[in-house]
């Protein structure tokens, strides 16, 4: 589990803030965090992906390891 901003919802606009929201990472690949978002508004939040960069502007590093 990762503290994230509520906003990685819309990752296309600038993180507000970081943490106050959890989230579950699921996986990680070439560069991509693949994660459980329960709280998002799309079909995709159950596998929502970003690039670690994208994820890490809303990631308030506490839960998961250091990205």
């Amino acid at each position: 589990m990762a503290s994230v901003h509520k906003e990685i919802r819309q990752p296309d606009r600038p993180a507000p803030a970081k943490g106050g929201h959890l989230a579950v990472i699921t996986g990680h690949e070439d560069g991509t965090l693949t994660f459980c978002n329960p709280s998002g508004r799309t079909t995709q939040t159950p596998d929502a992906e970003l690039p670690v960069e994208t994820f890490a502007q809303f990631y308030a590093e506490r839960g998961a390891p250091r990205i």
